[in-house]
């Protein structure tokens, strides 16, 4: 699923905070959009689903988020907050393309930030010093108000320094391919969450119910039932906010839930806020 970003007409692009706390955690499909992605993870805890791949994050992590990978942020500790940072296609292909003459390895390797989806694992642990260094910029960017030739720059700087620091970083964050049976169920729930019970998902899916119940534990961080009610709230979310005089109630029906019981109790333990007050923080 491609998602178009807010980027302010004629910015070459932008860079934010995100607290776990202020937003919950997102609950849409996987997705990608045009722009390149950095995250810089401060505080907490989180796992990325990397097309097939579990990634955990930490404090110091670093990742770089590609226009043709897939990724959703599956689960986040609480208290998780980290840097984001998106930059438009036509900074990246300048930067780039200035770099074509240096005798330098680690700036040629850049180039690597111009494909869509280029092979390999792009996740790092930076020294906490230089996350510190960042940090001043990071929040110079999201904060000050700067002329336009400034925050370019800034942009610009923001963009090889940080690829030069991820190269030149050594630590991994854990990460594991995603088993292809979990895969499947989870592809299977994310179209139908109402169609399958545990039995013909595992069936489907190709494993004893048990096996795959505990399988899917284990790599997703979430059972199969909170990964179930997560995708009916994601459709939920979505005809919600195509059809803003639709009652609570009947989206919830033609989400999957049972009743509106079911569907404010799962919205309040998944999300940490009632439906209406998720909805106006999204927005």
């Amino acid at each position: 699923m491609r998602i178009k970003l807010p980027l302010a007409r004629g910015s070459i692009g932008n860079v934010f905070k995100y607290r776990a706390r202020e937003v919950g955690p997102w609950l849409g499909p996987p997705h990608r959009h045009a722009e390149l992605e950095l995250n810089l993870v401060t505080r907490g805890h989180a796992i990325y689903l990397l097309q097939s791949r579990r990634v955990v994050l930490s404090p110091d992590s670093l990742t770089w988020l590609f226009p043709g990978q897939d990724h959703l942020l599956l689960q986040t500790s609480k208290d998780m907050e980290m840097w984001v940072a998106v930059f438009r296609q036509r900074l990246v292909r300048q930067v780039c393309g200035n770099l074509r003459a240096s005798h330098d390895p680690v700036v040629q390797r850049r180039s690597i930030l111009r494909q869509a989806n280029p092979p390999g694992h792009f996740s790092r642990i930076l020294p906490h010093q230089k996350v510190e260094q960042f940090g001043g910029l990071l929040t110079m960017l999201a904060e000050a108000e700067m002329p336009s030739g400034e925050s370019d720059a800034g942009m610009t700087y923001l963009l090889t320094s940080a690829w030069r620091a991820f190269q030149l970083a050594k630590d991994v964050p854990e990460q594991s391919n995603i088993h292809p049976v979990v895969e499947r169920a989870a592809v299977l729930l994310r179209d139908d969450p109402q169609k399958y019970d545990l039995d013909l998902l595992a069936e489907e899916a190709g494993a004893s119910p048990a096996w795959l119940s505990r399988l899917f534990m284990r790599q997703m961080g979430m059972s199969i039932t909170d990964f179930r009610n997560r995708q009916r709230i994601s459709r939920f979310l979505g005809r919600y906010a195509s059809a803003d005089r639709q009652n609570l109630l009947t989206t919830a029906l033609e989400a999957g839930f049972n009743s509106y019981a079911q569907f404010y109790r799962v919205f309040r333990d998944s999300t940490g806020f009632s439906p209406a007050e998720f909805r106006r923080r999204m927005k």
